[in-house]
């Protein structure tokens, strides 16, 4: 058995720990054309679709709201724990 099966992986408790609804400091860790990567915890990014960016227009870029290494504020939308996918929102 190695050490990294002994410990806990970040998405055991995800559920738990970023809860569907709730709120988060995340760091923007890329963007996309389709919108942008926050990471909640090391081990845990999350997508925050374009869609769930911004109220202005639908043909707005993620690069033009978000940079890489920015601080936000976002909701956790849904979560896949099988995928290893959290879709964010920013708030």
């Amino acid at each position: 058995m190695s050490l990294k099966q002994t410990t806990l992986g970040p998405w055991k408790n995800v559920e738990k720990r970023y809860p569907v609804g709730s709120t988060a400091n995340a760091v923007i860790v890329n963007v996309v054309n389709y919108g942008a990567f926050a990471q909640l915890a090391e081990g845990i990014v999350g997508l925050n679709h374009i869609s769930k960016m911004s109220t202005d227009s639908m043909d707005a870029s993620p690069a033009n709201i978000v940079n890489a290494g920015d601080k936000i504020k976002v909701r956790v939308i849904e979560i896949s724990k099988n995928h290893k996918r959290i879709s964010l929102s920013m708030t």
